[in-house]
């Protein structure tokens, strides 16, 4: 293997390292791995932004944006108030989260739907 195949490799871990014991948020850390690969020559700029015009990709950018419009203007809590109440356990909590979520889950992309009902759970707990 050449040495762009061993810094794909060791700049891989090192991103993953780095999600996992650092505060750094995830765009960043993937950002800076994207510019190490189109620096080194590894990547060049065609292969390095051939991601950014993918439909699926704008698509789901788009969601988080509408998602984060949401939360910030509490029509997310305002909605999930009434639906979760005040359960007693994580367990009952769940199951009041995942009834909205299921029919909106069938018509949108479920990873801004994550991201967007994730902060309403307790911190702190886990199923």
């Amino acid at each position: 293997m050449d040495w762009q195949g061993w810094l794909t490799i060791a700049l891989t871990f090192g991103v993953l390292l780095t999600l996992i014991f650092s505060n750094l948020t995830s765009d960043i850390v993937l950002m800076a791995a994207l510019i190490i690969l189109s620096l080194t020559g590894v990547l060049d700029a065609k292969e390095a932004l051939a991601g950014f015009s993918n439909d699926g990709l704008i698509t789901v950018a788009a969601m988080f944006i509408v998602a984060a419009g949401i939360r910030t203007s509490g029509g997310v809590e305002l909605a999930v108030n009434k639906v979760l109440g005040n359960p007693e356990t994580v367990r009952g909590a769940l199951c009041r989260l995942v009834l909205p979520i299921i029919p909106i889950s069938a018509f949108v992309n479920n990873t801004p739907i994550v991201a967007t009902m994730l902060p309403l759970l307790p911190a702190g707990q886990s199923a």
